[in-house]
This record gives structure tokens, C-alpha cells and sequence, in this order.
């Protein structure tokens, strides 16, 4: 019996710390991925492959370039993400803007402004992440309580930092370099 008892506290602690574990990068109160990679390639080479990647990944009807700047060798778009969250809700996008900058042998790279979108709603995801570390949710409904918020959200927390990670790697894959 005492066995069954530690395991059911054990269960409930690292549960209580799972939830407490998802880290988003922030920076200003901002959900921000950014970084600068040195490289060994040419800046018109880095260029160039920004501008693969970029294409490469931006193949759906939603997401498009916004800037393709060689003489400043920056690069910007607008990206869309499908996520599924499993119900019967309308498709939902997490949605964000990207910036490459290529300069002396490195290149730099901003992911922000993410939010999701469903429908005709559009949700910032840093202040969605601000409200959740400081305990409060916004429910989607009336018949949403308030732990099924939170649950809703850590998903979508955690969907959106594996997405930006993947993301991220595959342009430093592409494109080559050190952190």
C-alpha cells in the first residue's frame, strides 16, 4: 500500500514539474527565436542559400517572401504551420515572421511576431505564454474550464517550440555554420 502511495505522489511531483517546464525563449516579454551563426561560405553563398531554404519552405498557399534584399542580403517572410489539434475545432496555423541577415561570414536569424490563427481569431502567442507563467488562461468558452485551458495551451506551447526548433535546424543544416 505504501508502495502504491509513493508511486501516486511520484506520479503527481513530476507531473506538477512537467507543466512547469516548458520554456519558451523570450526576450522583452517577446516569444523570440534568434541567433547568429558563423560560417565558413561567402556571403553571396549564404545568400543564395538563404533564398533556397526560404523558397523551400515556404511552398504552401499561405506563407510567402516577403523582402529579398541582395544588396542588404536580408531576407524576410511570412510562415504558416498547420496544427491539428486533435478535435473537432477549424484548422489552425501557427503563424510567424522570419528575418535571415547575412553579413561578414555569418548569418543571423529572428523568428517572432508568432501567433495562432483559426477562423477569423488571431492569438499572440507571447501574451497567451505571459499569461500562462503568471497562472492565468484565457478559455476559449464558456464550457472550456480553466485546467482544460491550461492543458490546451501547454500543447500548443510545446507544438510551437518543437516546430521553431525544427525550423531553426533546418535552415542551419541548409545553410551551414557554428553557434
Amino acid at each position: 500500500m505504501k508502495k502504491i502511495v509513493l508511486l501516486c505522489l511520484l506520479c503527481i511531483t513530476v507531473g506538477a514539474k512537467a507543466q512547469n517546464n516548458i520554456k519558451l525563449p523570450l526576450k522583452d516579454s517577446t516569444v523570440l527565436y534568434a541567433n547568429t551563426i558563423q560560417a565558413t561560405s561567402t556571403s553571396d553563398k549564404l545568400f543564395t542559400d538563404a533564398q533556397t531554404w526560404l523558397s523551400d519552405n515556404f511552398k504552401d498557399t499561405k506563407s510567402f517572401i516577403s523582402a529579398n534584399d541582395k544588396d542588404n542580403l536580408k531576407l524576410t517572410g511570412k510562415g504558416y504551420i498547420l496544427y491539428l489539434p486533435g478535435n473537432n475545432d477549424p484548422d489552425t496555423f501557427l503563424t510567424y515572421n522570419i528575418d535571415i541577415t547575412i553579413k561578414n561570414g555569418s548569418y543571423s536569424y529572428k523568428v517572432y511576431d508568432i501567433g495562432y490563427e483559426y477562423g477569423n481569431v488571431n492569438r499572440n502567442i507571447s501574451e497567451e505564454y505571459s499569461h500562462y507563467l503568471h497562472g492565468e488562461v484565457h478559455k476559449n468558452s464558456l464550457i472550456e474550464s480553466k485546467k482544460s485551458a491550461r492543458r490546451r495551451l501547454e500543447a500548443e506551447f510545446v507544438f510551437a517550440d518543437q516546430s521553431f526548433i525544427g525550423l531553426v535546424n533546418s535552415l542551419k543544416q541548409a545553410i551551414g555554420g557554428t553557434n
